[in-house]
């Protein structure tokens, strides 16, 4: 669990420029040009996306569902393909705070998501780029154990900026949050 000490805030723009209001209410005045943001903890290949709920109260995407869905808004969910599933709905009758006995950390629900556009980095790559990518592999170790291989095909121009664009990345620091320590932890390991 990252500490809340560390944890980033949700941001919240109206006409591109960062309000102090909280998103909650930010939310409440959405229509259809609107765009909400939310990550997913899994991914299937049947397009749901599959949120972890360690809150009884649904959430981010449980607080903003109803919301995006009256007004029609957009929601966007970028993730990784490191979190590929087999089947979200089949993962998420498994978990539920009540359903789970024994465990590492919290026991968490999952919330499943089916009307949101999801952007792993095949469509990332082919919206910014104009290729055509694949996931090709999977996997590592000593440090890559959730790194994916991609492959890009297209333009030579395309593919050319592609690399460019990967090697600039490659040059930023590795992105790390900081987790609670055991003591303070409020939801501990089975022991």
């Amino acid at each position: 669990m990252t500490d809340p000490a560390t944890r980033q805030a949700p941001a919240a723009f109206v006409h591109g420029e960062r309000v102090e209001r909280p998103w909650t209410e930010v939310i409440k005045e959405f229509g259809p040009n609107d765009v909400f943001i939310k990550g997913a903890n899994a991914i299937d290949l049947m397009g749901n996306a599959g949120v972890l709920l360690g809150s009884s109260n649904g959430g981010t995407i449980g607080q903003a569902i109803g919301f995006l869905a009256g007004s029609g808004a957009h929601l966007v969910m970028p993730v990784g393909m490191e979190k590929l599933v087999p089947d979200v709905v089949a993962a998420s009758s498994f978990l539920g705070h009540g359903r789970i006995d024994q465990r590492f950390g919290m026991a968490c629900g999952m919330f499943v998501v089916s009307t949101g556009q999801i952007i792993t980095e095949v469509e990332a790559l082919t919206a910014l780029f104009a290729v055509d990518a694949a996931v090709v592999a999977a996997g590592g170790v000593a440090g890559t154990e959730g790194a994916i291989t991609v492959a890009a095909q297209g333009e030579p121009d395309a593919v050319d900026a592609v690399m460019q664009y990967v090697h600039k990345l490659k040059k930023e620091p590795q992105f790390g949050v900081q987790k609670r320590g055991c003591p303070e932890c409020n939801a501990p390991c089975d022991r």
